[in-house]
């Protein structure tokens, strides 16, 4: 297929047939007659559609001709082995205004409908004065609670100015869905069910107005990406003060566990030589919860001790209120009033956790600073280059030792079965130190581990689902494939993986062969497929991706 084609088969068959319509002149109103569907839901169908497709408006997409039309008409002949019931981690943020007028409530409702459009999230309104927006059904992302409350915001201030405005309130709930998913991503249009939907309008009729009542399963979340809350406030959030989230770093303090030898290579960039002709960078990558940020905060107290010049920044989501957070002043800070200081301040180390949430643009301007200055990116989720230093998995027994200084006081301690418990943990987590802090912390899945039955991952935090889940989404994956695999526990052949999705050797083999790729499957020498990590295997099984 050309390159300049569309890439139809990661459709949704809702926005196929959107597509189709569209091509038949009709406009978004004439789409939600034919199919049944509301405006909003239209609307949000084709920003995804020409999302996909990497247009921006429907001249382009029509423009595509004869070709467009014979691979659309190959793409509508899906089968129902296309759509699969999958289980999604959610969010959902719901909105409710006290007595207002008509006009006010459809003034809320349009602009939680734009909001959720931006995103591919789907917009629900109520019968009565309220509506829903469901984030991560179509892509799941660990910044959705933000995006949340960013939403919420918004909403806020386009009423503010109102006297209707006083009455907004909402909630917002954290859980799973139960939804109709294309077998390679995206919400298929067909179903939808989520408890999270009920729980949080229940938040949101008994908030008081100007408020925002979060779950403590959304505050769980919002630590995926450095957000908190004060400690001992309520799980209240005003809706005219986004700046109520704290950005610093945990105050959870854990001893430092296997990374001497890491700590070790970064001390030797000390050695070099900073009188270079370009600023020098180091860059450490590797997979979200692996310990970069940790090594990037004990770098930067063994640099202090040794009398270096030293700044530690981190970066912030673009959704949060400031780009940086710098650490050891502990202050939020613009790009703008951070850029003249680096360029002048004389320090000669500069420490940057999670650059992964730098734009290029920002990327190019710290590579252009001083050439006596060294740079170094700590926390790139991705390995960029050759150069880069990858972080590996902690080793079992640093794991097993973490895992049982992490578990709750009044968890299981004294019974005698930690040391099996931690076992457990550290065969799960695979090495990473953050999913054996959430395993470990979780209730649940200690009194399962605990049990010796094997159901640990009946009770995964969700949290752990949705930094996996938003791993695995931004693969495009087969999902049909994975759930297979996953109900192996010993992996599968090839043969044995066509045979059970009654599908060619050859489309059986690139799906296998991509997820390789990507990570996720290895292919052992025996010609068996399973999962590289465990985590992968417990969350695609858990979440039942089956057909």
């Amino acid at each position: 297929m050309p390159q300049s084609s569309p890439p139809i088969s990661n459709l949704s068959p809702r926005q196929r047939e959107i597509l189709e319509l569209i091509r038949q002149g009709k406009s978004n109103n004439e789409i939600a007659f034919e199919l049944g569907i509301g405006l909003g839901t239209v609307k949000q169908h084709v920003v995804a559609l020409f999302r996909k497709l990497k247009v921006s408006r429907r001249t382009m997409a029509l423009s595509r001709g004869h070709e467009q039309a014979s691979l659309l008409s190959q793409a509508m002949s899906f089968s129902p082995s296309e759509i699969i019931l999958q289980r999604r981690p959610c969010i959902v943020l719901s909105m409710t205004m006290e007595a207002v007028s008509p006009e006010a409530l459809r003034t809320m409702k349009t602009a939680m409908a734009i909001e959720a459009q931006e995103t591919s999230d789907i917009f629900l309104p109520w019968r009565a004065s309220g509506c829903d927006v469901i984030l991560g059904i179509e892509q799941a992302t660990e910044t959705a609670p933000l995006r949340a409350l960013q939403i919420a915001w918004q909403t806020a201030r386009k009423l503010a100015d109102t006297s209707s405005g006083n009455t907004l309130k909402g909630g917002l709930a954290a859980g799973l869905a139960v939804a109709s998913m294309h077998r390679r991503g995206g919400w298929s249009g067909e179903a939808i069910a989520s408890s999270a939907i009920v729980l949080a309008r229940q938040h949101a009729q008994a908030a008081e107005p100007g408020t925002l009542h979060l779950d403590a399963a959304v505050t769980d979340l919002l630590r995926l990406c450095g957000a908190y809350l004060k400690t001992g406030a309520p799980l209240f959030l005003p809706l005219d003060a986004p700046q109520a989230l704290l950005w610093h770093e945990s105050s959870e303090r854990f001893r430092f566990y296997g990374r001497e030898s890491e700590l070790d290579d970064l001390q030797d960039l000390l050695t070099e030589s900073p009188q270079l002709p370009s600023p020098k960078i180091h860059s450490v990558g590797g997979e979200a919860g692996i310990g970069k940020s940790r090594l990037c905060a004990e770098f930067t107290q063994i640099c202090r001790k040794a009398g270096h010049p030293v700044r530690h920044l981190r970066c912030l989501p673009s959704i949060a209120p400031s780009p940086f957070w710098d650490v050891y002043s502990g202050h939020a800070c613009t790009w703008e009033a951070l850029h003249k200081p680096l360029a002048s301040d004389g320090h000669e180390i500069l420490v940057v956790d999670d650059a992964h949430w730098l734009t290029e643009e920002q990327k190019e301007v710290c590579m252009a600073l001083p050439a006596t200055r060294l740079v170094m990116y700590l926390a790139q989720r991705k390995q960029t280059d050759g150069a880069t230093r990858l972080v590996p998995p902690l080793g079992t027994d640093d794991i097993e030792e973490f895992a049982m200084n992490v578990i709750p006081e009044d968890a299981v301690r004294g019974d005698g079965r930690l040391p099996e418990i931690s076992r457990s943990i550290a065969a799960l987590a695979g090495g990473n130190p953050l999913y054996a802090q959430e395993m470990a912390r979780n209730h649940l899945t200690v009194a399962s581990l605990a049990s010796g039955n094997g159901q640990a991952r009946k009770y995964l935090p969700l949290n752990l689902l949705l930094l996996v889940t938003a791993n695995l989404d931004q693969a495009a994956l087969d999902r049909r494939m994975l759930g297979v695999v996953a109900s192996k526990p010993k992996g599968v052949i090839l043969q044995d993986l066509v045979h059970d999705l009654s599908e060619d050797e050859h489309s059986v083999k690139a799906s296998v062969d991509e997820a390789v790729k990507e990570g996720v499957l290895f292919l052992s020498e025996t010609r068996r497929i399973g999962f590289v990590h465990p985590m992968f295997h417990s969350v695609i099984h858990y979440l039942g991706m089956e057909s």
